[in-house]
């Protein structure tokens, strides 16, 4: 996965195997919390003291999730801790450039009930120095954020079968846009507040398990700046879901329905409110032939405003031909909706494609992994293909900028990882090694054929992430490297933003005193000091 970040602090969104920011979802306790107006989400402001579980799917078995999973899934869950009595938590952190933090975790559980309150709140001004266009060291200006946040989840153990859990997450950043380097000031400010509430209901009778959920997201961004007049641009999105799920001797059946209601609303953007309503049928099974061989298919169906959708779906198998040896593979379709923004844009000087195409992809990849537990080694190795067409572009068309069904793309590569692990005397050794190769090409262009074989803008065709951890008893020391080759800031890529490889330096320890535990940790990043960055003009500190 490819962080495109604009600068610290500021807008970052994530990019799987050569797709866009929008074919890669985020799952906030099973649903979709990316913005329906953009399709896209923030990641730079989600707090990870906020995530108990992180998981991320690419490929194919993403595509059960609907619309926007070409790419993959970022599956951000809480964890129910039962037993635990009453429990704090606490978090205290300062860095360069005036960047201070504070979190704070309440929670009690016993054998029944489950419950905890996480408040998240960060300062920062970001005043670090850069070199300019002219080679002068210059400082960051117009860059400050303040960030707060609450996170509530509760789990109610009803009697040994049923189980109601509801989560709770309020946010509200407040956040100066800074300049580029081709601009000499910014004044530009951007104030992000989101209302996020859901409830599950989950109930087991003998073989059959069945889920109700429901969520409530609502979104706000307001854009400031001198040189336009304020934009404030509110959606909201309702979310009910049912599943079911049968054990029926070696298999697993799923099936189940998805209603979702979307209202978007941007006085300065939009001639109207826009209400966008969906529902889909999914269903999946998996086959457990013997121990060693499992296979599994999954379907979905979606109808949005009484329009069918795209089918989306995958077919997939796995085989253990040993506990060293594992081989699994799959092939799936998938597809990406317009967003709201895409179809009913309208500025004065951009408009939204009312007539736009739905992305449809098709995809196959194949996994190989390999462990040599003696030797503590354990390798693995995917290789991955997807063709996207109707690929979804903005364009000068009639002195106005469209977006338009404009291209086919092919991305394939391939994806390593070592991880060796040695205990050396009182001393662990752990490393890990990962290797992404990924070429994204442009196969099909409506408006310029000359660009057709191109790498697509901002997607390294190389990336490489080295870890070297070190612990003796309760300390540990981690050294992590990056290596982003060059990224193409041009569509018939002849500019280019040169390749960096950037170290951090991590110190951790812990001391424990009777029931109370407390941790230590040092980071020193990007300590080489290079120049770099991520994004054109956008410096990153050093």
């Amino acid at each position: 996965i490819f962080v495109k970040s604009y600068g610290i602090g500021s807008l970052a969104t994530l990019s799987a195997r050569g797709m866009g920011a929008a074919h890669t979802t985020i799952l906030w306790n099973g649903f979709n919390i990316q913005n329906p107006m953009h399709g896209t989400i923030d990641v730079s402001l989600v707090p990870t003291f906020f995530v108990d579980e992180l998981k991320i799917e690419l490929g194919s078995s993403s595509a059960l999730y609907g619309s926007g999973n070409i790419g993959g899934t970022i599956q951000m869950n809480s964890q129910a801790n039962l037993n635990n009595g009453l429990f704090v938590k606490g978090l205290l952190s300062a860095g360069s450039f005036n960047d201070f933090a504070e979190s704070v975790q309440l929670g009690y559980s016993n054998k029944k009930i489950s419950s905890s309150i996480k408040v998240f709140n960060q300062n920062a001004k970001n005043d670090f120095t850069f070199t300019n266009l002219n080679g002068n060291e210059a400082r960051m200006s117009n860059a400050e954020l303040d960030n707060f946040g609450i996170h509530q989840d509760n789990y109610f153990l009803v009697n040994r079968n049923h189980q109601i859990e509801t989560h709770f997450w309020y946010q509200k950043t407040e956040r100066q846009i800074p300049p580029t380097l081709t601009q000499a000031t910014s004044d530009a400010i951007q104030n992000d507040e989101s209302f996020r509430l859901s409830t599950e209901w989950t109930g087991q009778f003998n073989d059959l398990k069945m889920n109700a959920r429901a969520a409530f997201l609502d979104e706000e961004i307001l854009y400031q700046s001198t040189l336009i007049q304020p934009a404030l641009s509110n959606s909201k999105t309702w979310i009910g879901e049912l599943e079911g799920s049968y054990e029926l001797n070696q298999s697993n059946i799923i099936a189940g329905i998805h209603f979702e209601n979307n209202i978007a609303v941007s006085e300065q953007n939009y001639t109207d409110s826009y209400t966008q309503n969906r529902v889909a049928f999914f269903g999946a099974y998996q086959l457990n032939l013997t121990k060693d061989w499992k296979l599994g298919a999954a379907l979905r169906k979606s109808i949005t405003d009484g329009q069918i959708e795209p089918l989306t779906g995958h077919i997939g198998f796995e085989k253990k031909w040993s506990e060293y040896f594992i081989l699994k593979g799959n092939i799936h379709k998938n597809y990406r909706l317009p967003t709201i923004n895409e179809l009913f844009w309208n500025d004065g000087s951009s408009y939204g494609n009312p007539e736009l195409l739905p992305e449809n992809s098709i995809g196959q990849e194949l996994t190989f992994v390999h462990a040599v537990n003696k030797a503590g080694i354990q390798f693995s190795y995917t290789a991955f293909h997807n063709l996207v067409d109707n690929w979804i572009l903005w364009r000068s068309e009639l002195n106005a900028f469209s977006p338009f069904n404009q291209r086919k793309v092919r991305a394939y590569g391939f994806e390593t990882k070592l991880n060796f692990q040695k205990k050396l005397g009182q001393l662990n050794l752990a490393t890990e090694l990962q290797y992404t190769f990924t070429k994204s090409i442009i196969r099909k262009e409506d408006q310029f054929e000359n660009l057709v074989g191109k790498q697509l803008i901002y997607t390294p065709i190389h990336l490489i992430k080295s870890t070297v951890a070190l612990t003796l008893q309760n300390v540990t020391l981690t050294y992590l490297n990056q290596y982003t080759g060059k990224r193409f800031t041009a569509t018939d890529n002849t500019n280019f933003i040169a390749p960096f490889s950037i170290g951090d330096l991590y110190l951790s320890t812990s001391f424990k005193f009777k029931n109370t535990k407390v941790g230590v940790d040092f980071k020193c990043k990007n300590i080489w000091n290079i120049d770099y960055e991520v994004l054109a003009f956008r410096p990153m500190p050093k």
